[in-house]
């Protein structure tokens, strides 16, 4: 037992130390006691290259000695990437375990070593041995990539260790080609393979193998080939069309590619009968274009375009390999002006806005929710919750399809059951990523993504969509990497690809540099994509520590536009880069942001610091890269813009301001995009002023057209600006009403059109009086019984009309050369007291006109008016007005309004306000009597101290004497009214800052720039004017209005004349004018009266020279007839008539008077009020 002990316990130590066995003994040839076998002696490994290997090979030996040696042989070269080991060790027999260690270290290439295995009595030195064979061939897949149809690829080659030639290379396919050389010298043989492309008859993927044949047995070297399809591409997959009446995007062009080795021709297809497509000659251009008027009458309509390959017509069923593209195109279709839209109280997360490809949408992140807005109208479609609570939707990129969107959300766990050193729980961020369906919004969070960074952006190469990383490096859709080029891999600033170049561009902030990056793909090969860096290029004039902050490129790569403080225009020829410098003049310039057209036009974010009040604007430059178009953008800063798919539609992250503002696009400059013009129907073309379109950015041959019959346009390249004349032809309109028409001016050099609308507001015929109301007055001896007006006509041309009464105490007498008429009232044929009457004027010509209303009352008194008292009178701010068909005087006091007879000073009526216990101010009387208006200012202090202020606006209806309050949400005015005039028959309010307001008071214009607080007002009773007393300028600005009823602005307001007097210096108390307008009466110290010729202004001084006399006030009366209110120090207050020549047809002494006075001529009256005592003193005129 003792003896066995031993034994084992040699046989132990002896295997203990083969690790150290480098040298083999001998044994006597006579003595053949000891043996060694092994179950195999030639061992050939294999590896992927860079991947760690778990290969075991096992082998079983049987020996005869005293122990088991194991080592290298004498004449190998000890391995380290091979390790050994024994196990199972028994008296006769062992298992020796080889590992391959360390191979994912090794270069691509064929290691041999020899293992001796060695049995004996080493103290006799008496050993037999075994030598196993062992390789290790470190493989790299060969791959071969090639479109279908090449004739030829290129060889590839490799070495390998090859030590006395003892390995041969074959391949195991007839698409092989090998041969190999060998150096004696370093025992390396280098093999060149070629595959035979003429074996293969299709696209696909082929593998096979090298097999490399030598002691160790066969191993196999993969390869694969790998023959792309053949595809067509275009550089635009989605061609979105708008048509709105300001708006037509219907013509692109497009540009086809091919992967064929061969070349290709192609052809175009598609089903939908509004599209037309027009292959440009000689080119690989699509032209599509869309027929509006072929289109469905739907708002969104879609189609396809099919690209294929030509039919041979003489083997028209052949099929093709090659791939077609399909091309979607979108049609928006509506009839709306589209307009500025502004989204107001939103917050877009990071990277959180982009633009439907396809459709008129934007997406935008907000919070955890996906929100698409329509970029047009402005209208929320949907909102989607996309991510967890309290995480934010972000980083979109969107797939060219417009069908996928990706996003991700970053989620803050917190885990209350782990807690930090500080006792807080730990909190970690969980990224979640989401492939979302823009079809039909579901969504799916890829948990299996293994990019490491970023991605930025979908790119296309050869018709494969790929998504890019901040890295550069190449993922699908699913973030799967397909690729990455360690070697040129860089966090980028902005990447970019060249659609029909096929190039790619990205900035290298680290190194200042532009890289260009040219890609191969294939849909079969183990790597899809491999990228190739061909330039890398610093612009000149880039100051060392500058840098580009972002950039575009031109489809075709020729063209690179940057954000920098020295370089804004790069160009590229295909080798060689060439700085151009800024594209802006003023180097002070602040640029923000950039985008590029689908016309290769960059359009710049900027800001001017020299010019603050223009705010952001946004440059757009042509091919000459002159700036062709400027668009203002307001005073909100843009975080960032992003151009709609039609490339009509500006989309605005004004994210300081908390907006999404959608504003309209065009490249190149027009003075105005809309033109109004306003007349009556029947009027001539010479009353239309032609207007002026002028434009910058356009090509000389740039066209306009017109949609409508109506419009004459006129093209004019002779001045330093191309113009367009624009005249109305007044012979092709019919009716009146609202036309609307558009003109298309297209500029050939950017393929691009922008629309002008047209409105024609034609206004109805309108007959009205130059007095809307008229009181007639009989007593003893004071007696109004007739009346001479103006019939006024809207329009140029006069027509034939006629006036009609129900009253038989009328007499209508009508001039219609002259368009005058007389009205004579019979007392005898109406009771004592207040009647009424209304006159109609209307065409003889059955509607020819709109006919017009004159309202009349006559008063009756047996006995003349008695001089009589109103008391307690004391009214609020501009609280009092004369009725014009009333003998009636209305008082604003306290919260009511009181209604007089200013023949009796009877109290008629009192009208209390809606709101009590506030005073009503500001009373305005409308000229034919029909309404009156007030307000009043409410005061409202709330729960924390704070006071708000409402104004609140009244109408009044006369007739009876009811009072409702104007709706404060449809106001518009900021002043309160102080005069009402009729133009045309229609009502205008005029406010104290010259504001012009329809009756609900809803402004029409304003010209707020210079507006000023108006003194006195008063009109010229037969013209579509009026006069107002400017103290700062001491002068009368006159003003021409006209009313259309169909124009959007309903009411125009032209300064048409200043009449300057230094006399006015003085002040002006009291204005009237005569019916014409050509006289002119003022109250003041050193003029009363003045001419005006319908050009000049002629002061003619006072009317009354009498020394200490002061004037006080004045007032017409419909026969031209002027008042004069004086006091005379001689013989105290008088009241003087003149008539229209300045001639004084009487002078009255009044019995008492005041210097707050007002005339009532119709009806013989005058009144004087006493403020100390709060008094009206009621006197007769003669």
């Amino acid at each position: 037992m003792t003896a066995q002990l031993n034994k084992i316990a040699k046989l132990l130590i002896l295997v203990a130390f083969t690790f150290i066995l480098q040298a083999c003994g001998g044994s006597s040839n006579n003595t053949p006691k000891f043996s060694i076998s092994v179950d195999t002696t030639n061992i050939g490994l294999s590896n992927k290259i860079f991947t760690k290997s778990t290969t075991t090979i096992t082998v079983k030996i049987n020996f005869k000695g005293d122990g088991l040696l194991v080592g290298f042989a004498p004449n190998a070269q000890p391995a380290s990437w091979l390790n050994y080991r024994t196990g199972e060790v028994t008296a006769t027999s062992a298992t020796l375990f080889i590992d391959v260690v360390s191979a994912q270290f090794l270069p691509s290439d064929l290691y041999e070593t020899t293992l001796r295995l060695s049995t004996g009595d080493v103290t006799k030195n008496e050993l037999v041995h075994q030598d196993i064979n062992v390789s290790l061939l470190i493989w790299q897949l060969l791959s071969f990539g090639e479109t279908f149809g090449a004739d030829t690829i290129a060889s590839q080659t490799f070495e390998f260790n090859n030590a006395d030639q003892q390995w041969t290379l074959s391949s195991d396919v007839d698409w092989l080609n090998l041969s190999t050389t060998f150096d004696s010298q370093t025992n390396r043989s280098t093999v060149t393979i070629t595959p035979d492309l003429t074996k293969l008859s299709q696209a696909g993927l082929n593998q096979g193998n090298l097999v490399f044949k030598g002691k160790t047995g066969n191993t196999n070297f993969p390869v694969e080939l790998g023959l792309d399809n053949i595809y067509l591409y275009a550089d635009k997959t989605n061609v979105a069309f708008t048509s709105t009446t300001n708006i037509n995007a219907t013509k692109t062009t497009i540009t086809i590619g091919s992967n064929n080795p061969k070349g290709f021709d192609w052809q175009a297809q598609t089903e939908a009968n509004w599209l037309t497509l027009t292959p440009i000659e000689g080119t690989n251009q699509l032209q599509i274009s869309a027929d509006i008027a072929l289109a469905p009458n739907t708002e969104f309509n879609q189609a396809s375009i099919v690209i294929s390959p030509k039919i041979n017509p003489a083997n028209p069923d052949a099929v093709s390999p090659i791939i077609n593209e399909t091309i979607k195109v979108s049609l928006y279709k509506n009839d709306i002006i589209i307009k500025t839209q502004t989204i107001s109280d939103i917050t877009a997360n990071n990277n959180a806005v982009v633009n439907a490809p396809l459709k008129p949408y934007t997406y935008i992140g907000v919070n955890n929710e996906l929100r698409i807005y329509q970029q047009y109208t402005g209208e929320l479609i949907s909102s989607t919750i996309i991510a967890p609570e309290n995480s934010l939707l972000e980083q979109f990129v969107i797939h060219p399809n417009g069908e996928l969107l990706i996003a991700k959300a970053d989620e803050t766990v917190i885990d209350l059951n782990n807690l930090d050193a500080d006792g807080n729980p730990i909190e970690t961020i969980v990224t979640h990523r989401y492939k979302i369906n823009l079809i039909d919004l579901s969504f799916s969070e890829i948990t299996d993504a293994n990019i490491q960074f970023e991605p930025v952006k979908f790119i296309r190469f050869a018709g494969r969509y790929f998504v890019v990383t901040q890295i550069l490096e190449y993922a699908d859709e699913n973030l799967q990497r397909l690729a990455l080029d360690n070697a040129n891999a860089f966090f980028a600033r902005g990447i970019q690809t060249a659609a029909v170049a096929q190039s790619l561009f990205a900035f290298d902030p680290a190194s200042g540099n532009l890289k260009r990056f040219t890609a191969t793909v294939n849909d079969f090969t183990t790597t899809k994509i491999t990228t190739t860096k061909t330039h890398e290029y610093r612009p000149e004039n880039l100051a060392t520590n500058d840098t580009i902050v972002n950039f575009v490129v031109s489809s075709d790569e020729q063209n690179i536009y940057a954000i920098s403080p020295t370089s804004e225009w790069l160009s590229f020829d295909g080798t060689t880069f060439t700085d151009n410098g800024l594209l802006a003049t003023n180097t002070d310039i602040v640029t923000l942001a950039l985008s590029l057209s689908d016309n290769n036009r960059p359009h710049y974010l900027r800001f001017d610091p020299a010019n603050p009040a223009q705010g952001f604007i946004i440059n757009v430059y042509d091919q000459q890269k002159v700036l062709s178009a400027t668009l203002t953008l307001g005073n909100n800063q843009p975080s960032s813009i992003a151009m709609s798919a039609d490339n009509k539609r500006l989309v605005l992250n004004e994210s300081t301001a908390n907006n999404i503002e959608f504003v309209n696009l065009q490249q190149f400059d027009t003075s105005t995009n809309q033109l109004n013009f306003n007349t009556t129907l029947g009027n001539s073309n010479a009353s239309i002023a032609a207007q002026v379109i002028t434009l910058a950015g356009v090509d000389a041959n740039w066209q306009a057209s017109t949609n409508v019959p109506w419009l004459v346009l006129a093209q004019d390249n002779s001045g330093e600006q191309p113009s367009l004349t624009v005249s109305v032809d007044s012979s092709n309109i019919t009716t009146w009403g609202l036309l609307t028409g558009t003109i298309t001016i297209y500029d050939p050099a950017s393929g691009t059109n922008t629309i002008i609308t047209v409105n024609l507001a034609i206004d109805e015929v309108r007959l009205s009086s130059n007095y809307p109301a008229l009181a007639f007055n009989s007593a003893a001896t004071q007696q109004t019984l007739t009346h001479t007006i103006d019939v006024l006509i809207n329009r140029e041309t006069s027509i034939t009309w006629q006036a009609t009464t129900a009253a038989d105490w009328l007499t209508l007498s009508a001039d219609n050369t002259n368009n005058r008429l007389t009205i004579s009232a019979d007392a005898s044929k109406v009771s004592n007291g207040l009647t009424y009457a209304t006159i109609t004027l209307s065409s003889v010509t059955n509607g020819a006109a709109v006919s017009g209303t004159i309202k009349v009352s006559i008063n009756k008194a047996a006995a003349d008016a008695s001089e009589v008292t109103i008391s307690n009178a004391a009214t609020n701010t501009d609280g009092v007005v004369l009725d014009p068909l009333r003998p009636y005087i209305y008082l604003a006091i306290g919260d009511s309004i009181k209604v007089y007879n200013i023949i009796s000073a009877a109290l008629e009526a009192t009208i209390a306000s809606p709101l009590t216990g506030i005073n009503l101010t500001n009373l305005v009387i409308f000229p034919d009597g029909s309404k009156l208006l007030a307000s009043n200012t409410e005061t409202v202090t709330d729960d924390q101290g704070v006071e708000t202020t409402t104004v609140h606006h009244y109408q009044v209806d006369l007739a009876t004497q009811s009072i409702t309050e104007i709706d404060n949400a449809n106001v518009t005015i900021e002043f309160r009214p102080i005069d009402v005039q009729m133009i045309d028959g229609k009502a205008v309010v005029i406010t104290q800052t010259l504001e012009f307001a329809d009756t609900n008071l809803v402004r029409q214009t304003w010209d707020q720039d210079n507006a000023y607080f108006a003194g006195k007002i008063a009109a010229p009773a037969s013209k579509d004017s009026f006069m107002v007393v400017k103290n700062s300028a001491s002068s009368l600005e006159q003003y021409q209005l006209t009313f259309n009823v169909f124009a959007d602005q309903t009411i125009t307001a032209k300064l048409s004349n200043s009449y300057v007097n230094t006399a006015f210096s003085n002040a002006i108390s009291a204005l009237a004018l005569s019916n014409n307008g050509d006289n002119i009466y003022t109250i003041n110290s050193a003029t009363e009266h003045s001419i005006f010729d319908g050009t000049s202004f002629t002061d003619k001084g006072l009317l009354d020279n009498t020394a200490g006399v002061s004037a006080f006030n004045v007032t017409t009366d419909s026969e031209d007839n002027s008042y004069f209110y004086r006091f005379d120090p001689a013989q105290g207050f008088v009241l003087t008539k003149y008539d229209s020549a300045q001639q004084v047809i009487s002078t009255q002494v009044l019995s008492s008077g005041s210097v707050t006075n007002y005339l009532a001529p119709d009806y013989q009256r005058v009144l004087n009020f006493d403020a100390g005592t709060a008094t009206f003193t009621l006197l007769s005129m003669q």
